[in-house]
């Protein structure tokens, strides 16, 4: 593994970063149509290295949004949100609030970013490199050594093997270690870093595996001097509630909480919210140069709900110019516009009242005639007011006037 302008890069696979400087202006953001096929490749290599969106935009100035629908096609089946994980925690100042608001040890006190160095290609080189989730960080403190690394587990069950599991990675870490020491490593005063090895809970049920190694060997008791001991730490995200990431009040967990909104009703908490909280998000996301990569998440996070495309863009145009709040409320108008139309359509459909094919589309949308695209927009209109938005709201929402509303919420009084 070497050292280059992209960070460490696995041997073989090259970044020529010379090409990509010929080929872009600077500054410039292109589509997916203007990307060369030389350009192209470079982000395939740069996606199969595992590098994450923003930092392919600095070097290619290819669109996050280009870039991800080439990592769709490149890894179909790679889980969206242990993307969206990697890319909160590549970060050296998102991982840093990470570990001040959960991990609470002594040895956390007094770090900062330059304390950080990522590792954005050493684990899956060491392990299994279809974990793009895993993360690790070599942790400077008092001419000291820490690797941290984070496992990202989302599955609808629990590896009861993990305690294993996370033994064999920290071997294999340690044999890096040694290897990149040579003869170092030999001497007498050589001795082995610390690790601290946390897995990320993202799954439905409750997280049961053994987090102590000894527990998950037979004797123990017997043979407990032969046998291993270190204990791993669960962050359970289900466990957290939306109350107790509000009082962080740092855009790690405007993250966190963007990842809890798993239907459009919980979209309330995002409305519930204090200024504070949002103000103290801006300060901090503008301190450490945050802005983008927030825009990415809420794009990912909208996108994955088949949110309004137009609320899309308005809410990345408020994030981008500052406006943390006023973005975070255009979020959850588009998904609650997206809530109030699957409504629509599937009373519309039930009732049997729309004319033409109903059939939803990305944007919200219903195939089908004239007719039938207005009566669904105008049950989308009444599903708003019933969820407290005012009839202004809607109309300027559902595009519609405030005559159309009144007359159509009238005719389903008198039906």
């Amino acid at each position: 593994m070497v050292e280059g302008r992209g960070g460490y890069q696995k041997v073989g696979v090259v970044f020529p970063h010379d090409i990509i400087l010929m080929k872009i202006e600077k500054g410039k953001r292109m589509s997916e149509a203007e990307t060369s096929k030389e350009m192209r490749t470079v982000i395939q290599n740069m996606l199969s290295n595992y590098e994450y969106p923003q930092t392919i935009f600095k070097y290619t100035g290819v669109t996050i949004e280009t870039i991800e629908t080439m990592r769709k096609k490149l890894k179909p089946g790679q889980s969206k949100k242990d993307s969206i994980f990697k890319t909160v925690y590549q970060n050296k100042a998102m991982f840093l609030m990470f570990l001040q608001d959960f991990i609470k040890q002594d040895w956390v006190k007094g770090l900062t970013t330059e304390n950080l160095k990522l590792h954005p290609s050493l684990f899956p080189e060491i392990l299994e490199t279809d974990r793009e989730s895993d993360i690790v960080y070599k942790i400077t403190k008092d001419d000291n050594e820490i690797f941290v690394f984070i496992m990202l587990e989302n599955q609808s069950t629990v590896d009861y093997l993990m305690p294993f599991r996370l033994l064999e990675y920290m071997t294999r870490l340690w044999r890096k270690c040694i290897q990149d020491k040579a003869d170092l490593s030999k001497r007498k005063e050589f001795l082995l870093p610390a690790i601290v090895p946390i897995i990320f809970y993202d799954g439905e049920g409750e997280w049961t595996a053994k987090t102590n190694f000894s527990e998950k060997t037979d004797h123990r008791n017997l043979f407990q001097q032969h046998t291993p001991k270190f204990e791993y730490m669960v962050i359970d995200l289900k466990k957290l509630s939306f109350e107790e990431l509000e009082k962080l009040q740092n855009p790690q967990s405007l993250a966190l909480i963007l990842d809890k909104i798993k239907t459009p009703e919980e979209v309330e908490n995002i409305n519930n919210i204090k200024d504070e909280y949002w103000e103290n998000v801006k300060n901090i996301m503008d301190k450490y140069n945050l802005r983008d990569l927030i825009v990415q998440l809420v794009y990912i996070f909208l996108t994955s709900k088949n949110a309004d495309k137009d609320k899309i863009e308005e809410t990345m145009e408020r994030i981008k110019k500052g406006e943390v709040k006023k973005g975070m409320f255009a979020y959850s108008e588009a998904l609650d516009v997206k809530k109030a139309e699957e409504k629509g359509r599937r009373k519309g459909k039930l009732e049997g009242k729309l004319e033409g094919k109903l059939e939803g589309k990305l944007e919200g949308k219903l195939e089908g005639k004239l007719e039938g695209k207005l009566e669904g927009k105008l049950e989308s209109a009444i599903n708003l007011l019933e969820s407290g938005f005012s009839i202004q709201q809607a109309a300027k929402i559902l595009k519609l006037t405030e005559e159309e509303i009144l007359k159509y919420k009238k005719e389903k009084e008198d039906r």
